[in-house]
């Protein structure tokens, strides 16, 4: 939805809904969303900050309904800040990390902002399944984790990934009713 090379993109006071409905949809059954058909294009990112000194800030944004995360690259950053990313479906969590990822992975931060009702098959948030060191974080303040559930592990936060303490940061949130298979 937002792609930033080498320049700033800024959005606040907006709300962005029903992207890609036709991919996941909510099963009242089991109170989560399923994958009924692959998206065409794999490369589908909320935000994407492909090359050096990009920045993506999002303020008082609201994503509901939606697939699809964000990517970074080095000396990039993803600022967001009393936003809702919520009833939306990530297979690979929010945030992916991992061996295909432009590591460095930049830096991100995350401050009084709520991710409410959402769910993915590992880490709905953040999935680390990248080995070896990263250079960049991700820095969670004042957030609130709220009915988010995975399909197999981490309600929150799947990692395999020895440095992870190192560069996912929670500060002063809020986990409440979080749930994972495993």
């Amino acid at each position: 939805i937002f792609a930033s090379d080498k320049t700033t993109i800024e959005v606040t006071n907006s709300t962005i809904k029903n992207i890609n409905t036709d991919i996941a949809k909510y099963n009242e059954d089991s109170n989560s969303y399923v994958i009924e058909r692959k998206y065409q294009n794999e490369e589908f990112y909320i935000g994407r900050n492909k090359l050096d000194n990009a920045n993506l800030i999002l303020n008082n944004v609201t994503f509901d309904n939606i697939y699809g995360g964000f990517k970074l690259s080095y000396q990039s950053k993803l600022i967001i800040s009393n936003s809702t990313i919520s009833n939306s479906f990530f297979k690979n969590g929010v945030f992916n990390i991992n061996e295909d990822s432009e590591a460095p992975i930049g830096n991100n931060e995350i401050t009084s902002s709520i991710f409410y009702h959402n769910s993915g098959d590992n880490g709905v948030i953040v999935n680390f399944n990248g080995t070896g060191y990263f250079s960049g974080s991700y820095k969670f303040k004042s957030c609130t984790f709220e009915n988010n559930q995975a399909k197999d592990f981490g309600g929150i936060v799947y990692s395999i990934n020895e440095h992870a303490h190192d560069i996912v940061q929670f500060r002063n949130c809020d986990f409440i009713n979080n749930s994972a298979k495993y």
